[in-house]
């Protein structure tokens, strides 16, 4: 009977992938090894697909050391109007043609796959070599994405299997790579529930105590009890497969306690037991899925801070010897690891272990994580090129937020420096610190100008900081036009929501984070760029009215915002040592708004950043640089001023790099 039931899913894969969810395998009927035999012929048979299209698949980088654009997929570009209604929740169904429009801000708004397809030439004109897109499998109808209720689908919403992998591709055509955001903590399922309470606190530290003392056992006499809905994931419908320990408060999961790892993340996004064993191998399977099929080039994990070590050692592990099986040898895995370096570097490269003796390692973590660094060591040490257990990589928020902070007044530069100095920053070198994420605002943060909603200045000198930095900057869309996050009280039209809609502009709530780029948006707000900003309104908008990315009004290509960053982001680029040079500070300045200095050196050249964080002219200060490279009488240029000299090595960048040579600006070499 087990085999007649996954041979039926199987067949109504073979037809263009058209699976019927009622078809899969109920792990609670059918067990563990069927589900994973499921799985495995879902991963052969998207292989097979693939090679049924005779496109080649794209190779990995040399480094991750990239410069990434961050695209929030609802707000960013509505492509295909005919999906804008699908998978939408109650309130916003009954509120069709209301004009009392409560919840508008936490609505979806229709952006796409579609839409950022249309929109992959603007992001390359940019100059980003990756892109990032928030989560776009199937979830409960909130407009982030970050509720999955399935992991085998695309939210149609959002289109379908066949447009992301068409994203993917048209986005490797252009030279981009692309890396999609997995939830890895949680599972959603609005009409599931608890049918007895768990003993909330003291189910997280018994579970917790098992994980940090090795035990196998991985449950809890304190959990509750789940009442699975008709419609739960059957791959995952196991009750061993969630921790069951009910939901978090905000300021649980912003805290370090058991209860922020092991409790739901809120009501209905069930907390998943990463320390299961079935569950790993079961959830690996389904994620070999998409790199299969879409040919997607890296994974953004979503809220590691809620799983468990082994069970990252055991994805990250696995998924980059499947990917380098296919093709792809240097494939990403990058990790949102919200805490100390210490948590942190727990969780990527070595994970605080000698790779060449495992049972040489920090006294400080979990005595469940070498045993299954033991049992991955065959499979990372024959990658040809990421030879340790964790993740590829995680954002450096630390360095990020000291970042934010001096660029918009609130910090020294010195701060920066001393970081950088620090055993901190060095713990994080479990993992190479050139493919560090760093960012000045991202999805979960408020906007960067949020407080300085006119002074652009403060983007092009953070931004500047950061892509000439050690890390991958992330550019969170909207930033290059000066997006604030800001309401337009003036136009606001939802009918008897808008005194609640200013409310909501006047507190800190997520969606002010993600304001729409799009003109038939009904939720955009304002920029510090004079041509965009007269866009910010809230409310009902007239009818979807396509229009090509380089006519689009809200891509504005003209201002020096937009101008400069590009330079940057070509300059970066073209110039190795940018990306991957050995870092020396020469200039940190003890002053709010003092001046930054430092090179970046690479083979025979060494490049000199200086920047003012400042509307105030600063004189600069004597800087001691490499005498060897900098002899006497040594040519110095602004790369950034529209010059070219005879030292450029233009004839090599010139065909890659045409507009950047049209405008004048100088490429490296000298």
């Amino acid at each position: 009977m087990i085999k007649w039931f996954v041979g039926l899913a199987i067949l109504s894969l073979t037809a263009g992938f058209a699976e019927d969810p009622a078809s899969f395998p109920d792990v609670s009927k059918v067990g563990y090894e069927a589900v994973k035999k499921w799985a495995d012929e879902r991963v052969a048979l998207a292989e097979r697909d693939w090679t049924a299209t005779g496109v080649k698949r794209q190779a990995s980088p040399q480094h991750w050391s990239q410069l990434v654009y961050q695209i929030q997929v609802d707000r960013f570009n509505n492509g295909d109007p005919s999906n804008d209604e699908l998978n939408i929740k109650d309130d916003q169904k009954k509120a069709k043609g209301s004009a009392d429009l409560f919840g508008l801000p936490n609505w979806r708004h229709g952006g796409d796959l579609q839409g950022v397809i249309d929109r992959l030439p603007y992001v390359k004109d940019l100059g980003v070599t990756t892109v990032w897109i928030t989560p776009v499998m199937k979830h409960d109808g909130s407009y982030h994405g970050y509720c999955t209720v399935d992991f085998t689908d695309i939210d149609p919403g959002f289109g379908s299997r066949e447009k992301l992998r068409e994203l993917v591709t048209k986005a490797h055509d252009m030279g981009l790579y692309v890396v999609l955001d997995l939830v890895v903590n949680h599972l959603c399922d609005p009409g599931t529930s608890y049918s007895s309470p768990p003993n909330h606190v003291q189910c997280a530290n018994e579970l917790n105590l098992k994980t940090w003392n090795g035990e196998e056992d991985s449950s809890s006499s304190s959990q509750g009890t789940l009442e699975f809905s008709d419609n739960f994931f059957k791959p995952l419908k196991d009750p061993k497969f969630f921790n069951r320990c009910g939901a978090n408060t905000p300021a649980e999961i912003a805290g370090t306690d058991p209860v922020s790892f092991y409790g739901d993340f809120v009501a209905g996004m069930f907390d998943l037991n990463t320390r299961n064993k079935d569950f790993q191998e079961i959830f690996l399977r389904l994620t070999k899925f998409w790199i299969a099929y879409a040919d997607i080039d890296g994974l953004r994990l979503d809220a590691v801070k809620h799983v468990t070590e082994d069970f990252l050692a055991h994805l990250s592990t696995n998924i980059r010897d499947y990917a380098n099986s296919i093709g792809k040898d240097n494939f990403f895995v990058v990790g949102e690891a919200v805490g100390n370096e210490k948590f942190i570097g727990r969780r990527i490269g070595s994970m605080f272990h000698n790779l060449d003796n495992l049972d040489q390692h920090d006294d400080d973590i979990p005595k469940s994580l070498t045993p299954m660094i033991k049992s991955l060591a065959p499979i990372f040490k024959a990658h040809p090129n990421q030879k340790f257990p964790g993740m590829t990589s995680a954002y450096d928020f630390h360095f990020s937020g000291d970042t934010k902070g001096t660029f918009l007044s609130q910090k020294t530069p010195k701060v920066l420096e001393n970081y950088l100095k620090s055993d901190a920053y060095n713990t994080l070198k479990q993992a190479d610190p050139r493919d560090l994420w760093t960012q000045l605002e991202i999805h979960d943060w408020p906007r960067f100008l949020e407080n300085n909603p006119n002074d652009w200045g403060r983007v092009l000198a953070g931004l500047a900081f950061i892509m000439t930095m050690p890390g991958s900057p992330i550019i969170y869309y909207g930033l290059e036009q000066g997006f604030n996050g800001n309401c337009n009280f003036d136009k606001i039209n939802a009918g008897a929501a808008s005194d609640s809609i200013k409310q909501l502009c006047q507190s800190y709530d997520d969606s002010r984070k993600r304001q729409d780029m799009f003109s038939s948006g009904p939720f955009k707000l304002k920029s510090a760029i004079s041509s965009i900003d007269q866009f910010a309104e809230i409310g009902p908008v007239g009818t979807w009215n396509p229009v090509s990315w380089d006519k689009d009004p809200m891509l504005d290509r003209s201002h020096t915002l937009y101008k400069t960053v590009k330079k940057i982001a070509h300059l970066r680029q073209s110039c190795p040592a940018l990306r991957e040079g050995t870092w020396l500070p020469r200039f940190f300045s003890d002053d709010v708004e003092g001046l930054i200095a430092y090179s970046r050196i690479s083979g025979n050249a060494e490049h000199i950043i200086l920047i003012n964080p400042s509307l105030t002219p600063k004189k600069i200060p004597e800087l001691q640089l490499d005498p060897k490279l900098n002899p006497k009488g040594t040519f110095v240029s602004d790369a950034l001023q529209p010059i070219r000299h005879a030292g450029c090595t233009t004839e090599k960048h010139s065909n890659a790099y045409p507009t950047m040579i049209e405008e004048g600006a100088t490429i490296c070499g000298y």
